[in-house]
């Protein structure tokens, strides 16, 4: 089988040759993928701005016990950040372009398996700065070492900013098979989890409150 993808950085959005760099993979078969018969309306709550907590099948796997925010959703896949895995690597010492503003969002925090050279920001800020992308009411996502600079800059000690190395990616139909076999929980973002301050707590957490135990 044949695949064209139209990836042409001079004519896709950023986020959108995102998904088209998994997808490559995806056919590749770097990204596996297990075909199963699944209800596509189990997964109707997928959007962006939803949490998607690991349960208990995917121990063992990459993503066990993670918490992943969606930042994009649409016909062409998922796309989403992994914000509960903090790392011990210097933003300023990854990309040392952005030593002298990285104190802004000084560590960084493992996003997901694609691309992991890559850094994106997630920033809560009452000001816009028109690099971002909206991905709940006052988060956004931001991308590209230019807008990084640019937010990591101008950011004040009211603003909350994360660093991200990575991402994760679904091509389309997989993360809806996934939620249908019930691999991940579906649960409205809110902007206090994404910058709680012990994010490694937040699975736990999660699961409590969609247990009903959220204390």
């Amino acid at each position: 089988m044949t695949v064209a993808i139209a990836c042409k950085a001079e004519t896709r959005p950023y986020l959108a040759r995102m998904i088209c760099f998994a997808v490559g993979m995806f056919f590749a078969g770097v990204i596996p993928y297990e075909p199963v018969s699944a209800d596509p309306t189990d997964a109707r709550q997928l959007k962006k701005g939803v949490f998607l907590v690991a349960t208990q099948q995917l121990t063992g796997s990459m993503f066990e016990r993670t918490v992943v925010v969606m930042t994009d959703y649409d016909d062409g896949g998922a796309i989403g950040l992994i914000i509960n895995r903090p790392t011990t690597f210097e933003l300023g010492r990854r990309l040392p372009e952005l030593a002298s503003v990285a104190d802004n969002a000084a560590m960084l925090h493992f996003g997901g398996p694609v691309v992991p050279q890559a850094v994106f920001l997630l920033t809560r800020t009452p000001r816009e700065h028109g690099t971002e992308h909206r991905i709940i009411a006052d988060v956004s996502l931001a991308a590209g070492r230019t807008a990084l600079i640019h937010i990591l800059s101008n950011a004040s000690p009211d603003d909350s900013v994360r660093a991200y190395s990575g991402y994760s990616a679904w091509v389309p139909g997989q993360l809806e098979v996934e939620i249908s076999r019930g691999d991940w929980l579906a649960i409205q973002a809110d902007t206090a989890i994404i910058f709680a301050a012990a994010p490694r707590k937040l699975w736990v957490d999660l699961i409590k409150r969609w247990s009903g135990q959220w204390t």
